[in-house]
């Protein structure tokens, strides 16, 4: 592991806590969330770009773009406070492409789940189901945060 990927780790760890926190209570609390804008706005103080390299500029754009993905779900009752939240810290954290792809990752990891839960939660542990009951069947809504984290991952891994 390089000096440059212990803030990328640390991103990862800090978006395994909220989906974890997601998954568990149906919400993120406020004190996590604002622990990871402040760890990714300090960063981009400091240091001058985002934990991803990415300049101030393109910082800004990706946190339009968070609000302009996740605002009119908030409004219509399909998002939480929390999610919008999650996605402003990853945009002040990246960068517009880093962004986009944790979305469209997060969207299709949702998908699979919302098509894959209903006969593959019956086998998992009884201890993770236990852990994880926000994303038991029936799932007439579920929590995104645990999706976003993997959209995350996924992001980061393709860069």
């Amino acid at each position: 592991m390089t000096l440059s990927s212990i803030p990328l780790l640390l991103l990862l760890l800090w978006a395994l806590a909220c989906a974890l926190q997601d998954a568990r209570a149906r919400r993120i609390g406020n004190p996590l969330l604002l622990a990871g804008a402040l760890a990714a706005l300090l960063h981009l103080l400091y240091f001058g770009y985002s934990m991803t390299r990415a300049s101030p500029m393109s910082v800004t754009t990706a946190c339009v773009l968070a609000l302009i993905l996740t605002v009119p779900g908030y409004r219509r009752g399909k998002l939480g406070a929390g999610d919008v939240k999650l996605l402003l810290v990853i945009a002040l954290a990246t960068s517009p492409m880093p962004l986009l792809l944790t979305v469209s990752l997060g969207a299709l990891c949702c998908a699979a789940w919302f098509a894959a839960a209903p006969s593959l939660w019956p086998r998992l542990p009884s201890r993770l189901r236990a852990a994880l009951p926000a994303l038991a069947p029936p799932l007439a809504t579920l929590p995104y945060a645990p999706f976003l984290f993997l959209g995350l991952l996924g992001a980061i891994l393709l860069r």
